[in-house]
């Protein structure tokens, strides 16, 4: 895994409600580990995105592992309720090949997404040339044999 990483996790449906319940009895409170601008609930909808943490699993990141067990919660949540509940986590690495993703329940796909994409802080400069000299392909001529034999 990354040195730092983006993470996001999305849980959705009728049973978030005793995802929550699992927590409290575990002693996972959200607000002992996230600010509140990380995390929020809306409708049968949590959501979790933090940027520029450690996430390393098998440490003693309290953070990390209390998000780690909401996912398992809500994972068991799905198995013992199917089509209950829909979840989606995403990390993603410093490295381009260091990105997790993984997802539950039957539609979990719209939760979120990868986007790979290049920014090119000189894209403004495609299609224009300050050279000088213009070469027009019909201008150049070419031979039959270009090499001279020896």
């Amino acid at each position: 895994m990354g040195y730092r990483s983006e993470v996001m996790m999305v849980i959705q449906g009728k049973r978030l409600k005793d995802v929550m319940a699992l927590m409290d009895a575990a002693g996972l409170h959200l607000e002992d580990h996230w600010g509140s601008h990380e995390y929020g609930f809306v409708g049968d909808t949590f959501i979790f995105h933090a940027e520029d943490v450690k996430w390393y699993t098998t440490s003693n990141f309290a953070e990390v592992e209390m998000i780690e067990r909401m996912w398992e919660f809500a994972r068991d949540v799905e198995e013992q309720w199917p089509n209950s509940i829909d979840g989606r986590f995403i990390r993603i690495g410093e490295n381009a090949e260091d990105t997790e993703d993984r997802d539950f329940g039957d539609d979990p796909w719209d939760l979120g997404h990868v986007q790979r994409r290049l920014e090119m802080p000189y894209a403004s400069l495609l299609g224009k040339n300050d050279r000088e000299t213009k070469r027009d392909r019909h201008e150049v001529q070419y031979e039959k044999d270009p090499i001279p034999a020896a």
